[in-house]
């Protein structure tokens, strides 16, 4: 069937979200056809429109001539562009590469909190170690301040090495066992006299891991019209690979020729790549002197979606071609790019970078510096007025300090003063660095440069000063978080449950585990944790250690506001941002479980105290029955003695009124008895005390 030409009238294949439909049994010229005309346009799109603005934000980053300079006059470029991004960068890799985790995988539940804990160390030692993770992330972030966005590709790459090794002195039994080894490859080298063998034994070791790498602006391609990489038509890369590494990447060789021969060769035309290259494409005037296998061919890889099966639904699928020529065309689930964006502009793939901040004031400042340039030479090196054919001119032009100028008579020379009018200038170039720093957040006192505005400010103002710089750098670092790193991470998991089929060791956190990816979900979401104005870092060390200290009483005091393991997170945190990234190597870890297994064990360790404490107020609670028995009798006892006395006063009274006779003896006698039985129970209740 031929394709409709009309289909790719005003980028309407990009533009519609109708899914494009094609033949269930299309050729594969047709889809080679209709993948080729897309990458031409976006490539002639992107050519027109977007790389301009790259080679010039690059040039200026470069602080090249503008190209309006005149001859004779200053020629100086200031570095407005690369001075802000300069600044810019080592904040942002710190916070990226710090003690902190910028970015990390939310568990689902509880149960998956140790997992989710493991995705993020395991990924973040994917970056970091089995990649050159830094200045991969440090090109990516470069490319966005200065050139717009930043793209970071990641894949899984297999590969194979073989390992050898010889051995003698086999038995017949044991090479036999070797050679049951499929992955094995056995030779047999000797056959001793006693039937022993010495064989040669060779293995193959299949390995994969992820790989990722920063992929120049230059190169990145994307549908005309594209919101973001989802709803993008067609998104990939489309660059110069030599001929022998695209062989050894499995391309036939006759394909590799035949790319080679008919396609025109774009080396040192990109005028962005040459931007941005010291030789600004110098290296195009060698292209003879290379071997046929080292020379460049075009090589295209993107992810487009083409409705295949005729269902009406668009697939997403990897195309890869060769000068032209497809090479695969397979499905996929994912596109493997993470785009890195300063400050995003909605509804569209391209945001705006520091340099389009900077760029007009540069611009602005280069030409007033050459002006107070100009204005310093002519004064310094005044215009001469010289009678001609009165002076000698080569006497005049002697630049020499202390020359001598002949003249025929005198007066016939004179220095026409120039008034130097440059500190006129000085306001303006005042003015325009403080536009910049407004819209920028980078100054001199932010950095703590700027004696005179630091001394003459209170402590309170100069924090205010640096911590307002540091918010507008903090939102750039939460920006490519959320943008590029987020998707970065997400994909990089991924790959790994996708394509890791078996455990791994790895030291994380300072110990050696066993990660083994196959039952992870990779769908997990990520969180970002970059602090948005919460001030400077002794700030939020004194802040901790407060909180520390206030945790501490509440665990004393037994409130339950908090817990050991949350006390041990605020000493880690102080710790991480100290600037150590391991906590562990200062507080042991110190989780729900380990909080469950101390509580035990305090409880145990307090039962006998528990004991004593129980027999102690039994003994306080007799004593205190004993206490109460005693002052029951010492009552009663002086009831009785009361008693005793009255009885004595009625007796004597009696005795007084009637006299000595048989009754009054009586009574006497009976008074004695009674006095006495008061006396032994005096007695005895004594005695039943003291036992």
């Amino acid at each position: 069937m031929a394709l409709d030409e009309e289909m790719f009238a005003d980028s309407e294949v990009f533009d519609t979200g109708v899914p494009i439909d094609v033949e269930e049994d299309r050729e594969q010229d047709e889809v080679e056809s209709l993948v080729k005309r897309m990458i031409e346009e976006a490539i002639q799109w992107r050519e027109e429109h977007i790389d301009p603005a790259l080679e010039k934000a690059t040039k200026y980053y470069n602080a090249e001539p503008y190209g309006n300079e005149k001859e004779g006059r200053s020629a100086v470029v200031t570095s407005e562009v690369r001075d802000v991004v300069q600044s810019v960068l080592p904040s942002l890799m710190r916070v990226f590469f710090g003690s902190e985790r910028v970015v990390e995988f939310k568990p689902f539940g509880p149960e998956d909190e140790a997992v989710a804990q493991q995705q993020t160390d395991y990924v973040n030692y994917i970056i970091q170690e089995d990649n050159p993770g830094f200045l991969v992330l440090y090109a990516a972030l470069k490319d966005a301040l200065v050139r717009k966005m930043g793209i970071v590709k990641a894949w899984w790459e297999k590969s194979s090495r073989v390992v050898g090794s010889e051995h003698t002195g086999l038995t017949q039994e044991q090479v036999d066992g070797l050679l049951m080894d499929p992955t094995l490859e056995v030779d047999i080298l000797d056959v001793a006299a006693d039937g022993t063998l010495d064989v040669a034994i060779t293995r193959e070791e299949l390995d994969g891991r992820i790989r990722i790498a920063a992929v120049p602006p230059e190169e990145f391609i994307f549908s005309p019209g594209a919101r973001s990489i989802e709803d993008a038509r067609l998104v990939g890369q489309v660059r110069d690979v030599p001929a022998d590494e695209l062989i050894a990447m499995g391309v036939p060789p006759d394909m590799v020729e035949r790319a080679r021969r008919s396609v025109d060769q774009r080396l040192g035309d990109d005028t962005l790549d040459a931007a941005r290259r010291i030789d600004r494409g110098a290296r195009s005037t060698f292209v003879d002197e290379q071997d046929d296998s080292t020379l460049p061919v075009s090589f295209a890889e993107v992810y487009v979606k083409l409705d295949m099966d005729d269902d009406g639904i668009a697939e997403l699928r990897k195309v890869q071609m060769v000068g032209g020529e497809l090479f695969t065309n397979e499905v996929v689930d994912c596109v493997p790019f993470a785009i890195f964006q300063m400050d995003p502009e909605p509804h569209t793939m391209i945001g705006l970078s520091l340099a389009d901040y900077a760029a007009d004031i540069q611009l602005i400042n280069s030409q007033i510096t050459r002006g107070m340039l100009d204005s310093l030479t002519q004064t310094l090196n005044p215009a001469v007025e010289v009678v001609e054919g009165m002076v000698n001119m080569k006497d005049v032009l002697n630049p020499e300090v202390g020359r001598i100028i002949r003249v025929r008579q005198a007066g016939q020379m004179r220095e026409v003063a120039t008034p130097f009018v440059g500190q006129a200038a000085l306001p303006v170039l005042e003015y325009m660095n403080s536009v910049l720093e407004n819209r920028t957040g980078r100054s001199k006192a932010a950095a703590g440069l700027d004696a005179d505005a630091l001394q003459s400010s209170t402590k309170a103002a100069v924090a205010a000063t640096i911590s307002a710089a540091q918010q507008r750098t903090e939102l750039f670092a939460r920006v490519f978080a959320e943008t590029g790193m987020r998707d970065l991470m997400k994909l990089i998991l991924r790959l790994v449950v996708q394509h890791q089929d078996g455990p791994r060791t790895v030291r994380l956190r300072n110990q050696y585990v066993e990660v083994d990816p196959r039952h992870w979900d990779a769908d997990k979401d990520v969180v970002i944790n970059v602090a948005l104005g919460t001030g400077l870092v002794e700030e939020k060390l004194q802040m901790l250690a407060q909180i520390a200290a206030k945790q501490e009483q509440l665990l004393q005091a037994g409130i339950p506001l908090t817990t050991l393991s949350k006390l041990r997170n605020t000493y880690a945190r102080m710790v991480e941002l100290a600037g150590f990234r391991n906590s562990d190597e200062f507080f042991e870890p110190f989780g729900p479980e380990q909080e469950q297994a101390y509580a035990q064990a305090q409880a145990a360790n307090k039962k006998p105290d528990e004991v004593e404490a129980l027999l102690q107020i039994e003994q306080a609670k007799i004593q205190a029955r004993l206490q109460e028995k005693q002052m029951d009798v010492q009552v009663r006892l002086a009831q009785l003695e009361l008693e005793r006395a009255r009885t004595v006063r009625e007796l004597a009274l009696k005795e007084t009124e009637v006299g000595q006779d048989a009754a009054f003896e009586a009574e006497r006698l009976e008074i004695e008895r009674e006095t006495q039985a008061i006396d032994r129970l005096r007695t005895l209740s004594q005695t039943r005390i003291g036992e």
